[in-house]
């Protein structure tokens, strides 16, 4: 999917509202995949993913993107990200969480 250049085209298909959806299907559906997964945590998909969960307006987040976000927090590089202290993405989304309820 990297030599291709559909991993770098589904993320930018994140970054645009009419392709989003699409994008986020079938990322997860590639996240399935133990190789894919570790492909598209080097890019800007955890990113992504975590700023559309802590800027969704709705009360619940849709299933496509907490699935997706999910099968990418097993692995390493997205803990990593989610974690750096440079960043405030746990608290954010510990917040998130506590807005659900």
């Amino acid at each position: 999917i990297c030599e291709c250049g559909l991993l770098s085209w589904f993320v930018q298909c994140l970054n645009q509202q009419h392709t989003q959806e699409f994008a986020v299907k079938c990322l997860y559906n590639l996240s399935i995949i133990e190789e894919y997964k570790s492909q598209i945590c080097y890019t800007q998909t955890i990113v992504i993913i975590i700023e559309m969960m802590i800027n969704f307006q709705e009360r619940l987040i849709p299933s496509e993107i907490m699935a997706l976000a999910i099968n990418l927090s097993t692995c390493q590089r997205a803990i990593d990200i989610i974690c750096d202290e440079n960043n405030d993405y746990l608290p954010l989304i510990i917040k998130r969480v506590h807005r659900t309820f």
